[in-house]
């Protein structure tokens, strides 16, 4: 029996003089349970510690508290109704973050953006980056990566490497000044 090839998660619509591409985030179906259960946990310790301990404590530990539950219950809500949007237009490329229906862009000027690549996700993770805290993906994924001045920003997190390469073609159909290096060659 022939195995079906896999589906890309991502969409891709021509919207006016644009590109809209829309990446759902990937979910570890293992990672949820583990996630949900340990938001229990932290619940059910966070509430216990309103008896048998003096009002400071108390007080000291419920801030602590409160953003440890607030992290965990925005990394679940995350990994299940996010993802991430790219807006291109010939002047600039536009990220959107969805997180229950609510997003906020950043935007790259086109003038800044070189070398529209598909990289490795794998990288050190910064103290400031919840990636290692949510329920979403696989470490091995692979990401979008562009050089924006002398920084390499990175988006569509949860690529595969063949779904990758499909956007990169699409991109190059229309937008081919994207992936040019510093040099001015194409990819």
């Amino acid at each position: 029996m022939p195995v079906k090839p896999q589906e890309p998660i991502h969409r891709i619509e021509d919207v006016g003089d644009g590109m809209k591409i829309t990446i759902p985030y990937r979910i570890s179906w293992i990672g949820i349970p583990v996630q949900l259960a340990w938001l229990f946990i932290w619940f059910v310790a966070g509430i216990s510690m309103r008896t048998g301990f003096p009002l400071i404590l108390r007080l000291l530990t419920a801030i602590p508290w409160l953003v440890g539950l607030a992290l965990g219950l925005y990394s679940l809500v995350r990994a299940l109704s996010g993802g991430e949007v790219l807006e291109l237009t010939a002047s600039s490329i536009t990220r959107y973050y969805r997180v229950l229906g609510f997003s906020w862009p950043r935007q790259y000027l086109a003038e800044h953006i070189k070398d529209l690549r598909l990289a490795s996700k794998r990288r050190e993770v910064k103290g400031n980056e919840l990636a290692w805290l949510t329920a979403i993906g696989n470490d091995e994924a692979n990401v979008l990566a562009f050089d924006y001045g002398a920084k390499t920003i990175r988006v569509a997190s949860g690529l595969e490497e063949a779904e990758g390469k499909q956007i990169l073609a699409a991109v190059r159909q229309r937008y081919p000044q994207y992936l040019e290096d510093a040099a001015g060659a194409k990819a």
